[in-house]
């Protein structure tokens, strides 16, 4: 892996393993636990984060890295700062969209774990054999953030994934939360 990328993708996949950590504990009972009526349950924040590393590797698989300009570098930056802060704030945010980005139901985890480690292994993939020559061409684009390069998509993933583990914990700190038997 390219040593620029690195040390963010480490901290994806602790992030990962911490959501594994969170989940693969808890009860059946806690992993459904909903904190207020039309609010995610465990199971739906790890499906909607779980989509949503699944929407980026389709759209590594289905388009090339693409070379911008300038100008297109300069507006990655700033769009990709915006789309941080606004993944560090403490602000709850609807889901763009998105096919499978907005779980109605709970998968149970036996069912969701497994898929997600595919979907790790095949990003872990794309991430170790990227060309250095193409970290400032645009890899993805995201459904409100735009167009980023594979260095902002990795911040990205990474802001994204830590969103929602806080979102796990304050699940878990809810009143009515179920007590491990």
């Amino acid at each position: 892996m390219l040593p620029a990328l690195e040390e963010r993708y480490n901290r994806l996949t602790a992030a990962w393993h911490e959501y594994r950590r969170i989940i693969g504990n808890a009860t059946v009972e806690q992993r459904n636990f909903k904190p207020a009526p039309g609010k995610w349950c465990m199971l739906q924040v790890a499906q909607h984060v779980m989509a949503s590393e699944a929407g980026t590797l389709r759209f590594f698989n289905k388009y090339p890295p693409i070379k911008t300009g300038l100008a297109g570098h300069i507006s990655g930056i700033i769009r990709s700062l915006g789309l941080t802060i606004a993944l560090k704030l403490p602000l709850k945010y609807k889901a763009p969209k998105v096919p499978d980005l907005n779980p109605e139901t709970a998968i149970p985890w036996e069912e969701t774990e497994p898929e997600w480690v595919k979907i790790r292994a095949a990003l872990d993939n794309y991430f170790n054999n990227f060309p250095a020559e193409k970290t400032a061409f645009i890899v993805f684009k995201h459904p409100v953030g735009g167009k980023f390069n594979i260095s902002q998509t990795l911040d990205f993933l990474l802001e994204h994934i830590n969103h929602h583990l806080l979102q796990l914990q304050r699940i878990q700190q809810t009143q009515g939360y179920p007590t491990a038997r």
